[in-house]
């Protein structure tokens, strides 16, 4: 039995094509490995094309090209620093630079947890109430 060759360009004689259509789900999470509440959002997004298959109740399909022509936008807004950063919100980013911890030689930081109001009426209860007994 012959072997069937691997057309001109191809990545890898080994390795098989990826299919035009994957099923929403399981399949395309075991192709990828992106999680099918994901893969439902990027289909809302209009960030993948998909097709349904059937009237009503059928099999949704994701064009794998769509998933491809993602990851090369996500790669481009992550080259130019539109994602990838530690917050999306600006003014996050801001504070983050302006609140950077210096440490000094000898001397770890240690973050005090910030006490709501009612956390720390609580505590004064509590203080008042030890010194009664």
């Amino acid at each position: 039995m012959e072997t069937p060759k691997a057309s001109p360009g191809a990545d890898h004689p080994a390795a098989p094509p990826h299919p035009l259509f994957v099923a929403l789900g399981q399949p395309f999470r075991e192709l990828f490995g992106i999680a099918r509440s994901t893969q439902a959002e990027l289909i809302r997004k209009g960030e993948l094309r998909s097709v349904l298959v059937g009237e009503t109740r059928g099999r949704r399909l994701i064009e794998v090209r769509s998933w491809y022509e993602y990851i090369d936008r996500q790669r481009r807004r992550e080259a130019v620093g539109i994602i990838g950063v530690n917050s999306p919100n600006p003014n996050a980013r801001e504070r983050q630079t302006a609140a950077a911890p210096t440490h000094r030689a000898g001397h770890s930081h240690r973050p005090q947890p910030h006490k709501t109001p009612a956390a720390q009426g609580r505590q004064h209860r509590a203080r008042r109430t030890r010194r009664k007994r």
